[in-house]
This record gives structure tokens, sequence and C-alpha cells, in this order.
């Protein structure tokens, strides 16, 4: 008899959904609504179309919702501003207050464990800027290129894809939009890092899969290569010495 009524991948997704609805941080809940929408162009019919269209819904999106942010942020006269706002405000000034410290050492940074705090404003809640300030503005525009480089090829891979299937190259392009939204809004920690360099060595690795094995021959040996001299005259050749040219199956290879 079961406990709950759902299968067991079910009750494993249900809990990962409610585990990333219950963080406090709402600039990952946007980041995985643009990952979410980007990976599921792959699934449509005309994949360039509705490409053209998120990419314009996100950046219609991104310039209303930094004007409705800045006038959330933005008391009236004689206006209190609620905790929400407040909290986002935080992430405004502490940028503004922790700039003089980026530009006495722009180039090579703090160090990992330096980097000197403003008293109340500890939490640096930007990942790129944290990096910024401590190992100098170089390494987030290497990072932000890393990125921008990954989700563009991935989406140019995944475009070449077979009408029907579901390339996998647009969801690796939604996992790194993720990542760069989140790493724009929160601090991500020091172990994120290194897993998203994983994921992306990983998508690199789909992507060239398909580049350097576009057919597999199954129940054969690819044949050695030889010289001229070595080389039997086609018209000498026995039935033995010719190759077999029937009953070889190709399997194609995944995008």
């Amino acid at each position: 008899m079961r406990i709950f009524p759902f299968a067991f991948k079910t009750q494993i997704s249900i809990a990962l959904v409610l585990m990333a609805l219950l963080t406090m941080s709402r600039g990952p809940w946007i980041g995985a609504l643009a990952g979410a929408v980007l990976a599921n162009v792959g699934n449509t019919k005309n994949r360039k179309k509705w490409l053209i269209l998120v990419g314009l819904v996100f950046i219609v999106g991104g310039v209303g919702g930094k004007m409705a942010l800045d006038a959330y942020i933005t008391p009236q006269i004689g206006e209190a501003l609620s905790e929400q706002a407040q909290t986002m405000l935080y992430r405004s000034v502490m940028i503004d207050q922790y700039k003089a410290f980026l530009m006495e050492k722009m180039w090579t940074g703090w160090g990992l464990t330096t980097v000197p705090k403003i008293k109340g404003m500890e939490s640096i809640d930007n990942a790129f800027f944290l990096m910024a300030l401590q190992h100098g503005v170089i390494a987030p525009t290497i990072f932000v290129l890393i990125f921008i480089y990954a989700i563009i090829s991935q989406i140019k891979f995944s475009l070449k894809a077979p009408v029907g299937e579901s390339p996998i190259g647009f969801t690796f392009a939604g996992i790194y939009l993720v990542c760069f939204v989140s790493f724009s809004t929160v601090y991500m920690g020091a172990q994120t890092e290194p897993l998203i360099f994983l994921m992306l060595g990983w998508g690199e690795s789909i992507k060239r899969r398909r580049a350097t094995a576009a057919f597999r021959v199954l129940g054969t040996q690819a044949p050695v290569a030889s010289s001229p001299e070595t080389q039997v005259p086609a018209e000498t050749m026995t039935a033995t010495d010719k190759p077999a040219e029937t009953g070889q199956r190709f399997k194609r290879v995944m995008y």
C-alpha cells in the first residue's frame, strides 16, 4: 500500500519544485521561469519563429521589469517602503557603496577571503559583482562571455535537430540562463561555480558527440587504412577479400 497516491518519480518532482519555491530569493524564481520557457522552445514545430518571439518577450519584459523595480523601490513623499522593497533597495545601495573598493583594485581584486566589508552590508547579493571584488573585473567579464557563448552555441546546435525530436541543447541553454539570472541577483556560494563548469563541459561534450560521430556502424569493425603499396587491385580480389556490402546497419546519434 502506497502512502502517497503518486508514482515515486512524481513525488521526487513535486519535492524538487517545492524546495525551489521555498527559497526566499525571487531572482532564481525569475531565472527558472525564463529557463523553462527557453527549454520548451525546443518542443515547438517552428523553433526559429518561437525563439524570436521568446527573445522579444525577454527584452520587453526585462526593460519593463527594470522600470517597475525602480518605481517600486523609490518611495513617494511621506511613503514608507515595505520590507520587500527595502530588500530590493539594499542590492542597489550595496553596489553603490562597494564600488569604491572595486575601483581601488579593479584589475587584481582583493582576494577570495580579503574583500573589505561595510558594516551592515556584509552580504554581497550579486555573484558577478562579488567575483569582480575578489578577482578583478576580468574574471566576471570572461564568465559572462562563457555564458553567452554556451547559450548561443547550444541554441544553434539544437536548431539543426529534426522536427519532432526534443533537442537537449535547448535544455542546456535553459539551465545556463537560469544560472546567469541567479548569478546576477543573489549570492550563489563557492560550491556553485564548479558545478556550473561541469554543466558547461557536459553541454560541450553533447555537441562534440554529434560532430565527431554522426553515424555508428553496428555489428562491423571500422576498416583499417592501408597504404597504396599494400592495397589489393579490385580485379584480383577474391570473394573473401571484398568488404561486406550488406547487413550493415546505422544508428543515428541522438541530438
